[in-house]
Order: C-alpha cells, then sequence, then structure tokens
C-alpha cells in the first residue's frame, strides 16, 4: 500500500538466467515519484512528465526488453506509459571507477 508521499520505495531486480544481478529499477513514492535504475541513473530522479498515481489503486507494469547491443525498460503507470528508457552511454552514468552499464545490464 504505498501512496503518493508515503516515502515507500519499490525495488524491482533483475537477474540473468544464471542468477546474476542484471539491473534494478527503483521508485520512490515522494511527491512527485522518482525513481532510479542502479548503475545506470543512481540517483532518483524525476519522470519526465508529471506523475500522479491515483489515489486508490495504482498499479505498475515494468518491462525490460532485450534489444541488439542494449536494453529497453518501459514503467506504465495504470495502463499509461509514463518512461521508456533505451539504455545507453548517453542516458547512463558510471560512476568513477565503476563497471559500464552495459557489463551489468546486458547480462
Amino acid at each position: 500500500d504505498s501512496r503518493l508521499t508515503s516515502n515507500h520505495r519499490l525495488v524491482v531486480k533483475f537477474y540473468s538466467a544464471e542468477g546474476d544481478d542484471a539491473g534494478q529499477f527503483e521508485l520512490y513514492f515522494s511527491s512527485p515519484v522518482k525513481y532510479s535504475l542502479a548503475r545506470c541513473i543512481p540517483s532518483f530522479t524525476d519522470f519526465p512528465n508529471t506523475l500522479t498515481p491515483s489515489t486508490t489503486e495504482t498499479v505498475w507494469r515494468i518491462t525490460l526488453s532485450r534489444l541488439s547491443g542494449g536494453r529497453s525498460l518501459k514503467i506504465h503507470c495504470n495502463n499509461k506509459e509514463v518512461l521508456n528508457i533505451v539504455l545507453s552511454d548517453t542516458v547512463c552514468r558510471v560512476p568513477p571507477g565503476g563497471a559500464s552499464w552495459s557489463t551489468w545490464w546486458s547480462k
């Protein structure tokens, strides 16, 4: 029962067929709702458009797709697409001394 301004977090972890970490998406129910992508967009970031989840029930759909040479992450809130990111060197910020985003997300 995470509601807007509850400061709850929803963490979705992705794994390879071998069970290795292969990505992580996190929602932060602040006002406004924010997201992060581990080893890509590490700090919580506002959604591109104002996101106002329902005060009753909010249904999230998180889809990670394989593209040639990378990954695409789509987020839907109550059947409305609220985020569509193609992971790339332009989008992902790697911390100094950290592994490339593609090392982790391409498993």
